[in-house]
């Protein structure tokens, strides 16, 4: 944002004290980064710094002008309304919407750095990040892939005072709420053979602060409830502070009572 308002599309990162040494130098329109998909910090500042710059770059399919006000308001509206865990994926989403008319060139552009063909959910037709849970009360085992629905321990295990960070060491769900009123979300940490078990999960909703508090406890089942109108999106994420993890996850009416876990359910392959 700063290099949008000065017009300068050198990005610095200062450190050091009183940040008085300029730890990260890197000029967005003519150092090329890797544009590695949604891993690429630098690629993805390019992107953004493309969408806004008035210079064309037929290499990396920039022949799209938009200034700053469109970015603008795409981060205020859409890219903040999201039910989604806000991503580049969202981002471009949103900015879709404000600018109806050059989606062609945005696709063009986010192609040429491998963020092309997501919508706001992180869904492709061959890649998808959230597990669809049904708002019936019922468990699922399986994660969409067919696989585990576990956390991981990829980037190390996520330490109680760093619970935003490791992303993908979590496993991410959404659930459309059939109906106005309030509902529960449930996890319970199970084994492979899906009989429970006691571990250190912890719930966290996007787009909000609601987080279940207890994420330093062992603990058989973690639990948060959400509210709103039939039709609505939740998008949630479960994380746990060891493991691996397997997991139960269940969506049902906040009155009803936690759904019993099959002693042997139809787990995926891991």
């Amino acid at each position: 944002m700063s290099g949008m308002v000065t017009g300068d599309p050198v990005y610095r990162d200062a450190m050091g004290v009183a940040q008085a040494e300029t730890g990260v130098r890197f000029d967005l329109e003519s150092e090329p980064a890797w544009r590695d998909g949604p891993w690429d910090e630098l690629g993805i500042a390019e992107v953004v710094w493309d969408l806004f710059d008035n210079v064309d770059d037929p290499v990396h399919a920039d022949a799209i002008s938009l200034g700053f006000k469109p970015i603008h308001q795409a981060m205020i509206g859409k890219q903040k309304t999201t039910p989604a865990f806000t991503s580049v994926f969202s981002f471009l989403d949103a900015l879709a919407s404000v600018r109806p008319g050059d989606v062609a060139a945005i696709g063009s552009l986010a192609a040429a750095a491998t963020l092309d063909g997501h919508d706001q959910y992180w869904y492709a037709p061959d890649t998808a990040r959230y597990t669809v849970i049904p708002a019936d009360g019922s468990c699922v085992y399986d994660s969409v892939g067919g696989h585990l629905l576990q956390t991981n321990d990829y980037y190390g295990a996520i330490p109680d005072h760093e619970i935003g960070n490791k992303f993908f060491n979590r496993v991410f769900c959404r659930v459309v709420l059939p109906a106005t009123g309030s509902w529960t979300i449930r996890a319970r940490p199970v084994d492979v053979s899906g009989d429970p078990l006691a571990a250190n999960i912890y719930l966290m909703r996007a787009g909000t602060h609601d987080i279940t508090d207890d994420v330093v406890a062992s603990i058989s089942s973690e639990a948060l409830t959400v509210n709103g109108p039939g039709g609505k999106v939740i998008c949630f994420a479960i994380g746990s502070l060891a493991g691996p993890y397997c997991l139960a996850v269940s969506v049902g009416a906040a009155a009803s009572p936690a759904p019993a876990i099959s002693p042997a359910p139809p787990l995926g392959d891991g």
